[in-house]
């Protein structure tokens, strides 16, 4: 049985914890690629990054534009590349399943310059320059999938039906 909930703003449902997971991504392993890897490898379709730590290069992400209004869409999202190596000081994210019923992964990163600076975003790549370790978490949670959000203009989750915001179908209005 299910259990879900929405009040305005705030909307959850109960999830189930499963199998918990080490994983070590080789210098050279590709982030998010490697994750995935893993997901398909175990058979996970739900979880959650829960720690990580290491050292990462030649990474991409992205982060709101200062001022930018909803709904979010990439021009409002510059990219930023930096060769590195940057110390991986955290790496959060979750993996659910798209539109289609395929694993999809969000993650988000934060990661030190050799001169103390820190820096991130929404991960879009990044090698492994000496390890990554993390701790992953997998549940299940029933009717959660990840769609594009007409209201906010990003991918998001979708638990159930909500009046307020519905998935971009891609359709025109």
């Amino acid at each position: 049985m299910s259990e879900q909930a929405s009040h305005k703003n705030v909307w959850f449902t109960a999830c189930k914890l499963e199998r918990r997971f080490l994983v070590k991504v080789d210098p050279g392993g590709e982030l998010p690629a490697a994750l995935m890897e893993f997901a398909q490898q175990a058979d996970v379709c739900q979880g959650v990054v829960l720690s990580a730590q290491g050292s990462i290069c030649d990474v991409s992400f992205a982060n709101i534009r200062a001022g930018s209004k909803l709904p979010i869409t990439w021009p409002r999202m510059p990219i930023h590349r930096l060769e590195g190596p940057l110390n991986l000081l955290s790496l959060q994210g979750n993996i659910f399943p798209d539109e289609q019923g395929n694993p999809d992964c969000q993650l988000v990163v934060s990661a030190a310059r050799s001169n103390g600076q820190v820096v991130g975003g929404r991960l879009l790549s990044a090698r492994v320059f000496a390890t990554c370790e993390l701790l992953f978490t997998e549940y299940s949670a029933t009717g959660v999938k990840r769609q594009r959000s007409i209201t906010g203009g990003v991918e998001t989750l979708f638990m159930g039906s909500r009046d307020d915001d519905t998935p971009d179908d891609g359709r025109q209005s």
